[in-house]
């Protein structure tokens, strides 16, 4: 993929992200004296730190010069992926511990 494309395409996943993270966040907002608090507060905040790394590469990418060679594009590129894909293993291992606080009553 080209350096633009990724550069794109990972800015709208970081969007993506934050916003599933801002939905979490509205959610505990109020729960205070709820047992599972401090659990759900910890497994965001391990959300939010897989999102600060997958945008620390970001930002270097987006500033990285045009000359940079391919193997250390290739190697961007790969750890661009390899954090999108932790994120979305944490978030889905997460979703049990969220689910409960978002379930819509039937």
């Amino acid at each position: 993929m080209d350096k633009n494309k990724l550069i794109a395409e990972t800015k709208q996943r970081i969007d993506e992200i934050n916003r599933k993270l801002k939905e979490i966040q509205d959610g505990l907002n109020g729960q205070h004296n709820d047992p599972l608090r401090t659990v759900e507060e910890s497994t965001l905040k391990d959300l939010h730190t897989l999102r600060d790394e997958l945008q620390a590469q970001y930002v270097r990418l987006s500033s990285s010069s045009e000359k940079m060679g391919q193997r250390d594009y290739d190697q961007m590129e790969k750890n661009i992926y390899n954090s999108l894909q932790s994120f979305n293993d944490a978030f889905t291992n997460a979703g049990s511990i969220f689910t409960r606080r978002f379930k819509r009553p039937e």
